[in-house]
């Protein structure tokens, strides 16, 4: 099973993944994979550099993500641009690494806008949405992202909001509390998927 883990910028989606990955877990970041797609040389760096600008390399020749995260704000088509150039590499991607693992009883596919992006979700058999109050996540990526208040909220107004997200989830994680609170509530999903992985396993025919 591929279980897709989303959820708002700053609610918690790496805390989640990093305590599924303790269960040995195998998680595919759709994040990370973003950041290895565009370092110096790559070829989508190169497709997004041409249809930015060059302002959007920096002089190492990596992406300047600060100006263009700047120009997506200022930008109403921007970021539509920059996601039909990146989406279907990170998407391609994504699924080679899920093929390419060893059986597992359930993989994660970690991506944040999984629920506003069909060629994500469609990846997925089941998801997982954290949730987080809202001044929590402001102030979490204030603080990681060293990024102002308005530039925070501009970019969690982007993104699908907590009502809609709640009607796509299989599965709610509620980020205000511990992380013991937290641990708790990934043991009992997990408990949950490996026995839904099982069944199914026992129920598909040999021949």
């Amino acid at each position: 099973m591929i279980i897709g883990l989303t959820g708002g910028i700053g609610s918690g989606k790496s805390t989640v993944a990093e305590i599924f990955a303790q269960k040995q877990i195998h998680i595919v970041d759709a994040d990370a994979i973003s950041h290895q797609l565009t370092q110096a040389g790559q070829p989508a760096l190169q497709q997004i550099s041409m249809h930015f600008g060059p302002a959007v390399i920096n002089p190492d020749g990596n992406l300047n993500r600060s100006w263009l995260r700047d120009y997506i704000h200022n930008t109403p088509t921007a970021r539509t641009q920059l996601e039909q150039i990146l989406h279907p590499l990170i998407a391609t991607e994504c699924a080679t690494q899920l093929r390419h693992t060893p059986q597992a009883t359930y993989q994660l596919l970690m991506v944040p806008l999984l629920i506003e992006h069909q060629i994500f979700k469609q990846m997925c058999d089941k998801i997982i949405v954290v949730e987080s109050n809202l001044e929590l996540r402001i102030a979490r990526v204030m603080q990681r992202n060293q990024i102002n208040r308005e530039t925070v909220v501009a970019i969690i107004n982007n993104q699908a909001s907590d009502e809609v997200r709640r009607q796509e989830a299989d599965f709610l994680i509620y980020n205000n509390d511990t992380l013991e609170s937290l641990g708790s509530q990934v043991d009992h999903i997990d408990r949950v998927l490996r026995e839904q992985s099982n069944r199914s396993a026992q129920a598909t025919p040999l021949f």
